[in-house]
């Protein structure tokens, strides 16, 4: 009897184990409870074996989060650069440069005190709003019931309408990387309802239950990072097709392909299609993704600013181009004024100001000769100079592909993407088109609105005028815009 209980244990602890191979590796998960709050250095290991997917894991989370610390650094750096090269303006070339006129406040030194002003004033509020415009909260939620409606998307609610929203999206990725592949499509099979209430119907409730996926694969009941619970109630074998068995040529024949090379899921999504996204736990607008810098969900990605201490997206993509722009606009004027200072530091003139200043009785050297520096200033002088080559050339080079993308209707995310569509459709023998380019106009004003163009690159805590994502291949124009165009309309005098 002790024997017969001793199998069935035996075979129970079998059966534990084979559920458990076919479920995954349980995972523990890891906090340092120090930075808890900040939601950083959190991460799930296995408990035993996957020492690589630990070690990967490990290094990916520890780096978000060294990029994450180091963002406050950097924008103390910035401010810093910014703070020296205007006082080294004011406090040395702009005496310089106005010694011919004998006084900084001739027509000639207001103009250029005016021009850096402007510039460092432009450079300095949109540092602050790209620094300070959060991704999240009522804005974003406006935005996306916007979105939602125009989008004809119906927005989860409850946690049984997320629940469905999620099962069918999982279910949708899983056809489409099966048709991929080159496999048949699977047939989503409902769990059995329960019992039914008496004011509910079997229809409803069973039209209310998670869709189990009937898949072949090992992964089909975890489809998005583990983040569903159920089990299919089949599995179908290597050889059988869809409950046919499959010719063994066809199956040599399948196993000679080369694999497909990796495609993210978002790029499995129409333009207009709605995600899930398993790290927020929410829908996904189209063009949204996921940082795990900064753990949100961000309209219109661009990418993670250390230097901002932000993601770059929708709410401040503006601000950050004009940042570019003003910034290298900046080090190109500082890199034309600091020119000739630098190039007569090692002149015959600096010399003849020192002697001349020597022959005066000054007890100082003085500013005798035009843009030639003082021997005090020859170290500001030669880092201005150099710091406005280098920065403004990285600046211009960063602004130039962005204003290229503006153009283009993409984010750096899609542009990569992008190159791996059109290599795709050329393999096949097609063309591909930018679902959301309306034309380089039109897709300027996606991002600064309607308004001309100088107007639009000035200072200005304005909200995006139009949808992330185009309507029916028109702008999507937002419900305050319309309420501001509807009434400034009115105040038109009647013609």
């Amino acid at each position: 009897m002790a024997s017969g209980d001793s199998l069935d244990r035996a075979h129970n602890e079998d059966d534990a184990e084979k559920k458990k191979k076919e479920i995954g590796v349980v995972r523990r998960r890891f906090t340092v409870p120090l930075l808890n709050r900040f939601r950083l250095f959190s991460f799930s290991v296995p408990t035993r074996g996957r020492l690589f997917d630990c070690v990967t894991t490990a290094l990916t989370v520890f780096a978000d989060g060294f990029i994450y610390l180091l963002g406050p650094v950097l924008v103390v750096v910035a401010l810093a650069i910014i703070s020296f090269l205007s006082h080294t303006f004011f406090t040395v070339l702009w005496p310089m440069l106005m010694t011919p006129y004998g006084n900084v406040w001739s027509i000639p030194g207001v103009l250029h005190a005016s021009f850096v002003i402007f510039v460092v004033g432009n450079i300095l509020h949109n540092y602050y709003k790209c620094v300070t415009t959060s991704n999240k909260g009522p804005r974003y939620d406006a935005v996306v019931r916007e979105l939602a409606e125009a989008t004809n998307f119906v927005y989860p609610e409850t946690p049984d309408e997320l629940q469905n929203a999620r099962s069918e999206y999982e279910f949708k990725i899983m056809q489409r990387s099966r048709a991929r592949r080159g496999l048949p499509p699977q047939t989503p099979q409902r769990k059995p309802p329960p019992a039914a209430a008496p004011s509910h119907s079997n229809d409803a409730l069973a039209s209310q239950s998670p869709i189990t996926i009937m898949s072949g694969d090992a992964n089909s009941t975890d489809v998005a990072n583990g983040s569903t619970s159920t089990k299919p109630t089949r599995r179908a074998s290597s050889d059988t097709q869809g409950g046919e068995s499959v010719p063994p040529r066809q199956q040599q024949r399948r196993q000679q392909q080369p694999p497909k090379p990796f495609v993210p899921r978002w790029m499995l999504m129409g333009p207009q299609e709605w995600a899930f996204c398993p790290y927020s736990k929410q829908p996904k607008p189209p063009r949204a993704h996921y940082d795990h810098v900064t753990k949100i969900l961000v309209l219109n990605m661009d990418h993670y600013c250390p230097w901002m201490f932000n993601t770059v997206g929708y709410f401040n993509y503006r601000y950050f181009v004009n940042f570019l722009l003003y910034v290298a606009v900046g080090m190109l004027y500082g890199a034309i004024m600091s020119y000739r200072p630098f190039r007569n530091m090692e002149t015959k003139l600096f010399r003849d100001q020192m002697k001349t200043s020597r022959s005066k009785g000054l007890k100082v050297v003085d500013h005798l000769f035009s843009k030639v520096p003082l021997p005090s200033e020859r170290t500001q002088i030669s880092f201005t100079f150099m710091l406005c080559i280098s920065v403004g050339i990285a600046v211009l080079c960063l602004l130039s592909f962005h204003i290229y993308l503006i153009l283009t209707a993409q984010t750096t995310i899609e542009f990569h993407g992008n190159i791996s569509k059109r290599r795709m459709a050329r393999k096949r023998g097609i063309q591909w088109i930018n679902p959301y380019d309306l034309g380089w106009k039109k897709n300027w004003q996606q991002v600064y609105g309607s308004k001309p163009f100088f107007r639009s690159i000035l200072a200005s805590g304005r909200e995006p005028e139009f949808l992330p994502v185009p309507i029916a291949g028109e702008l999507g124009r937002r419900s305050h815009a319309k309420k501001e165009l509807k009434s400034s309309s009115n105040r038109l005098p009647p013609v």
